[in-house]
């Protein structure tokens, strides 16, 4: 097995950004290049998690999307979430989650109903044929991020979630002001 190291160190890209980048950035004067460094490596990281996680999906005819939604609905259980529920998880418009939910139906992997209380409101619950794909899926899901992670251990895993969730305190305090 290869390490971390030795796989960054192959990164042909690596050249390219230190020299090229650092270069341009330079005329700008808030160019700040360790910033810039970990801003890249977290982009290349997320796009290289997304291709592996994106094959896994593609490979069970779902989009990562109809995969988030089939997660929060199965988490809901026998009494499904109503479908702003939805939108609120994966922070999107209910207009996407409309168009995602009805493709979603028309796969037969969720059901939609009207709220019982409110007419407004729809109840999405997953379908048989959803919880045998989620059976088969979640297995392979879990071993696939547990794989791609495996070079930390877990008090590196630890830490590199506190700070990624001190950037997103930071994301959000300044969206806020």
């Amino acid at each position: 097995m290869k390490s971390a190291k030795s796989e960054i160190s192959q990164d042909i890209r690596a050249p390219y950004y230190h020299k090229r980048v650092r270069e341009h950035g330079q005329k700008y004067p808030h160019f700040h290049w360790p910033s810039v460094e970990v801003f890249m490596s977290l982009v290349y990281t997320y796009h290289r998690i997304e291709d592996n996680v994106e094959g896994l999906f593609n490979q069970h005819g779902l989009s990562r999307a109809g995969f988030n939604a089939l997660m929060i609905v199965s988490r809901s259980h026998s009494q499904g979430c109503k479908q702003q529920e939805i939108s609120k998880f994966l922070l999107v418009s209910r207009a996407n989650v409309s168009g995602l939910i009805e493709g979603l139906i028309n796969q037969g992997l969720v059901v939609r109903t009207e709220h019982p209380s409110d007419r407004r409101a729809f109840i999405i619950r997953t379908s048989k044929k959803a919880n045998i794909l989620l059976k088969r899926l979640l297995p392979k899901y879990y071993k696939l991020i547990r794989g791609l992670l495996l070079t930390l251990d877990a008090a590196q895993k630890s830490h590199l979630k506190s700070l990624l969730k001190m950037v997103c305190i930071k994301m959000d305090h300044k969206s806020r002001s």
